[in-house]
């Protein structure tokens, strides 16, 4: 039997720790990607940073709390801003073919953790939208610029 000092024991128990730390962040890499990764489904922001601005140019839907407003005021309510707010935070997207966007709406999307904000391109295409995002165009199905964008600002 081994019999380990305090010192000794410690280093174990450290040595330990950081394998188990390499083995849980490598853990996505051992069992391959995901379904939905190789058919190009990707949401459009990413689910564990918080949305804190939505930027159009002019005016900006930021969070307030729980809640959100509209700087500076539109006519929209509470409920419609909030709305909006929460399809960029839960929509998936498609990648789609190589189109140029021919006069988008430009959005930037400011999340909570980074620095620079990601810029979005949207585009009406028929029912569905279509949105840049750096370099590559994606589908939004069955949604249209309206669930993106207050109604005056369009």
């Amino acid at each position: 039997m081994i019999r380990l000092g305090q010192k000794g024991a410690n280093n174990v128990l450290i040595f330990s720790m950081i394998i188990l730390i390499v083995l849980f962040s490598r853990m996505d890499r051992l069992f391959g990607p995901d379904q939905e990764s190789i058919q190009g489904i990707v949401p459009l922001l990413p689910q564990d940073s918080p949305l804190i601005t939505l930027d159009f140019g002019q005016h900006q839907i930021q969070r307030i709390g729980k809640g959100w407003r509209i700087k500076p005021g539109l006519s929209d309510s509470e409920q419609d801003i909030a709305d909006i707010a929460h399809r960029w935070q839960t929509t998936e997207m498609i990648l789609y073919s190589q189109v140029t966007l021919t006069e988008p709406y430009v959005v930037v999307a400011w999340l909570a953790g980074e620095d620079k904000g990601r810029v979005f391109k949207l585009m009406s295409f028929g029912t569905d939208l279509l949105v840049e995002y750096q370099q590559q165009v994606y589908l939004i199905a069955e949604q249209p610029l309206s669930s993106f964008i207050p109604q005056e600002l369009h």
